[in-house]
């Protein structure tokens, strides 16, 4: 009877939910969408055993803006994100996952990249949300994550599934890779040498595959409605758009959609009509038999259990990447009965049914439907102001950039309105010129970074005048750039400009402030932060930068008070028990000392920091050797760390070992030519060393 019981009341069970969204997916790169070069046995057997919508597009070519219309079946212009940029989703809007829990499913989910971390709100009804990614008032000027393999993603997903209650569960996967740069682990990049994003498509496919043979093997994969499908697509040339963002065509709004529930959807079967991300949350609930909530899509539930066509409608698309971050004018499209219109300063209108590829401009010949549609686009969103720069979440802004979305904060300025297709060119050489920028940033090339990014901050010249287009982006890697090569006062100006195009980024605040105490403006570093704590007063980091500078000040209980706050605010900041170990070492309290340096090695064993601040405590308390080991184990983290070695060469001169000194002091001041105090030792150390030779 037992096994009987369980099979009724499985039966009895609403149905799980399995949501992958694999990000930056076309629908023409997949097998079942009739690609022949495609790997993608996975989805080619999902599309098999459940069914495959032939025409689905979503409202918007951005991840974060594009999720939220998914999760809450809203318009962008409902529900107010309209860029990745924009801050996170109002509580007042119920998502997919906030509806389900409080039906009674568990709920997890696991995240790919940094643009639906917990900074977009997506995290709302998910009692646990896998998201290494961070955000919002909390990002700190250490180097941010951004993005993680699919593999990891997964990885995450099984763990949740294992631990979950058996049912209703209702899991998000979000899977990145597709997106640019095309770089699969091995073996993909030599299968598809000359076809990258196929392999990144290929990889992604093979790793859905572990989510749905778990399910398999557990039993769960037939009372789980699995759907599959993608936030945009990818240009990929088409049009001359090489990634995403710009521009409404389908090669960046139509994706796949795949849907599976054995007993509710028939195999096999393929669904003609256009289907809207805005309809995906309303066709949820209604698969799974839950009562629907208030949304501006349809349930296409009936449409697809039948595997009838789905009745005509109109989709809005948006993109007004080029408009919020460059000044340009806004595209907005209407897709409806086979046309599609796109609303620009040289408006378009393609016959879809005759022209996949979008290549035919009709307005010569079809004014009428195209002035038709341009006053239904006009209806649609009357009265929806243009997004106010205060809404978006500047500090997010480096996390973006290292996804390759260049224009940073808001423009700023006189829009000129121009139309993107005439910019694009412009547009893309930016952002290559920028992502080589980057690459060498974060390889360590920081002449070759400051060189690209020298020339994109320039003035330029348009129609016979000098415009200065300032990009957060440029700004603030442009300062770090000089602030790592200790040009301090370059590196004031372009983060001083970085500061005033996002004043709510804290890392721009700190680095900011770093860069005036280090050109002898401390007051001018304390005003940074203090403006910076006026708008966030318990933003850990700022007190810690605060506490810092005043430490150096020599004002030592106005630190005290500024670390200790950091400290209990985010227990896990290194930097100020590194301040504070410092701070009580001067004072005599070793032993406070201690314990704050120990906790930041514990907390963060690979910061040479750490080690730096633990060997200053063990020297103080006359245990030298360990002392040594801690600084030559920062200088294994960071070689040109300048106080590990200053104070290891000390060390190796109070022990009588000059010859081993030289080397150390030759290259802190080849790092930092200006340390204090390295240059005399230097000609100590070296007259030490000839005299020991004599």
């Amino acid at each position: 009877m037992i096994p009987l019981l369980a099979a009724l009341l499985a039966a009895a069970s609403p149905p799980n939910l399995l949501l992958v969204t694999i990000d930056t997916l076309r629908a023409d790169r997949v097998g079942a969408y009739g690609h022949a070069a495609a790997a993608t046995p996975v989805l080619d057997r999902l599309a098999r055993e459940g069914v495959l919508v032939e025409d689905a597009v979503v409202q918007v070519p951005q991840t974060r803006p594009s999720h939220a219309s998914i999760f809450t079946g809203r318009q962008p212009y409902e529900h107010g994100i309209r860029d990745n940029s924009s801050a996170p989703l109002e509580p007042r809007w119920p998502t997919l996952a906030t509806v389900l829990r409080d039906r009674g499913y568990d709920t997890g989910a696991a995240v790919g990249a940094y643009p639906v971390s917990r900074a977009s709100g997506l995290d709302r009804g998910f009692a646990s949300f896998d998201d290494p990614f961070g955000g919002g008032e909390k990002a700190t000027a250490a180097d941010p994550g951004t993005e993680r393999r699919a593999a990891e993603v997964v990885d995450a997903g099984l763990r949740w599934l294992r631990r979950a209650r058996r049912a209703p569960f209702f899991l998000w996967v979000h899977l990145f890779d597709p997106h640019a740069p095309y770089q699969a682990p091995a073996p993909y990049p030599a299968r598809f040498a000359k076809q990258p994003y196929d392999g990144e498509v290929a990889y992604v496919d093979a790793q859905l595959g572990r989510l749905l043979d778990h399910l398999r093997t557990q039993g769960t994969l037939d009372r789980t409605l699995v759907v599959v499908t993608s936030d945009h697509g990818e240009g990929l040339g088409d049009h001359g758009e090489d990634e995403h963002l710009l521009f409404v065509y389908d090669s960046t709004l139509r994706v796949p959609l795949v849907l599976r529930l054995p007993g509710r959807l028939p195999a096999g079967a393929r669904v003609a009509g256009q289907f809207r991300s805005v309809d995906l949350m309303a066709t949820v609930l209604d698969l799974l038999g839950q009562p629907p909530v208030a949304t501006s899509g349809a349930s296409r539930a009936a449409n697809l259990s039948g595997a009838r066509a789905i009745p005509a409608n109109e989709s809005y698309a948006e993109s007004l990447y080029g408009s919020l971050h460059f000044g340009w004018a806004p595209l907005r499209a209407l897709r409806a009965e086979g046309w599609k219109y796109v609303d620009a300063p040289r408006p378009e209108l393609y016959r879809l049914a005759e022209d996949r590829a979008e290549t035919r401009n009709r307005m010569h010949d079809r004014a009428g439907v195209a002035g038709a549609m341009r006053a239904r686009l006009a209806a649609l969103d009357a009265g929806v102001p243009r997004p106010p720069a205060a809404a978006v979440d500047s500090a997010a802004a480096e996390r973006l950039a290292a996804l390759g979305y260049v224009g940073g904060a808001f423009f700023q300025g006189q829009p000129s309105g121009a139309d993107p297709k005439d910019r694009l060119q412009e547009f893309q050489a930016h952002r290559r010129e920028f992502q080589a920028a980057l690459g060498r940033y974060r390889g360590g090339d920081l002449d070759g970074a400051i060189t690209i990014l020298e020339r994109l901050a320039r003035p330029r010249e348009e129609n016979g005048q000098i415009v200065e287009r300032r990009s957060f982006n440029v700004e603030y890697y442009l300062g770090r750039s000089l602030l790592a090569k200790r040009r301090f006062r370059d590196a004031a100006e372009h983060l001083g400009r970085a500061a005033a195009l996002a004043p709510e980024s804290v890392p721009a605040a700190v680095f900011l402030a770093q860069a005036q105490a280090g050109a002898g403006r401390p007051a001018g570093a304390l005003a940074t932060l203090d403006r910076a704590l006026a708008r966030t007063p318990d933003n850990a980091e700022l007190l810690q930068a605060r506490g810092g500078l005043l430490l150096r000040a020599g004002r030592a209980e106005e630190a005290r008070a500024a670390l200790e706050r950091a400290r209990t605010l985010d227990p896990a900041n290194v930097a100020a028990r590194v301040d504070l170990a410092a701070l009580y070492r001067a004072k005599g309290d070793l032993a406070a000392a201690r314990s704050e340096a120990e906790e930041a090695v514990r907390r963060a064993p690979r910061s040479p920091d750490a080690h730096v601040a633990l060997g200053l405590v063990e020297g103080a308390s006359g245990r030298e050797d360990e002392a040594a080991r801690h600084f030559r184990e920062a200088l294994g983290r960071a070689a040109d760390h300048p106080d590990a070695l200053f104070y290891l060469a000390s060390i190796e001169l109070r022990a009588g070992r000059a010859a081993a000194a030289v080397p150390h002091l030759e290259k802190l001041l080849r790092a930092a030519p200006g340390y204090p105090e390295a240059s005399r030792m230097l000609a100590l150390a070296r007259e030490m060393a000839a005299s020991a030779t004599r």
